[in-house]
């Protein structure tokens, strides 16, 4: 035991406290999100009782506007800076958690998972190069893991606590997870630094999107992407119907 008390005590000292903040703070959100979205697909059809064809089309929605994030928050974040577009994504989710707690028809439930498909982006991408600014290239691969590490952790919690939850009241559950993303992003907003390399003017003037064009050039990470599409199209497929 002690031992292992040693090494984690050398593990965070590897580290900067910015990025055991992100940690700290990816568990808290995880838990309050992974409370709702196991559970969603159900609370939508017992609320409006329409099949699940149409209640499935919500998850489309959202993808398809995280699609269209995903696309523009690199280059969002590279010109605004990552901390505040992390800020505004997880208090934007929180907000949505909130508007889902109250929606009573199919178009209210189809305009907050957009809403959430063009929030959850721009966190992701943020932090994911917030790390990469803070962390030396050699030491990034295991930076990432343990992030992944919380990620799955959350996961890990906050279903099991969601169910026993959303027994009592859903709003509760949706009430808990927008806090978790509210105390996440105040967090952020209030202990942690900009990180956004200072690049020369010439830099600044480059097209916005000029970086996609080298990335569509590189043939493996092309083929290794395609690979993962359709391997994400296959497992969405399980725990949706699961």
């Amino acid at each position: 035991m002690t031992d292992l008390i040693a090494r984690l005590q050398k593990l965070v000292r590897e580290y900067p406290k910015q990025f055991w903040l992100i940690f700290v703070g990816m568990l808290i959100s995880t838990i309050g999100a992974s409370m709702i979205w196991p559970f969603l697909m159900i609370y939508v059809s017992k609320k409006l009782v329409i099949p699940l064809t149409q209640v499935a089309s919500l998850i489309t929605i959202n993808a398809v506007t995280g699609l269209v994030f995903a696309l523009l928050a690199g280059p969002i974040i590279d010109r605004l800076g990552r901390k505040w577009i992390m800020v505004i994504s997880l208090v934007g989710n929180g907000l949505v958690y909130v508007l889902l707690s109250q929606a009573q028809t199919y178009l209210e439930f189809a305009l907050a998972e957009a809403l959430l498909g063009a929030f959850n982006p721009l966190y992701r991408v943020g932090a994911d190069a917030m790390v990469a600014d803070l962390i030396p290239r050699e030491k990034r691969l295991t930076a990432y893991a343990i992030l992944r590490m919380s990620g799955n952790t959350g996961v890990a919690i906050g279903p099991a606590i969601g169910g026993f939850v959303a027994v009592q009241s859903y709003t509760i559950a949706f009430f808990v997870a927008a806090a978790g993303m509210v105390f996440y992003g105040l967090l952020i907003a209030l202990r942690a630094r900009e990180t956004l390399p200072v690049f020369e003017e010439r830099t600044e003037r480059r097209t916005v999107f000029e970086g996609y064009g080298r990335i569509l050039k590189d043939n493996a990470f092309m083929r290794f992407t395609l690979v993962f599409t359709l391997t994400s199209m296959l497992a969405s497929l399980i725990w949706l119907i699961l």
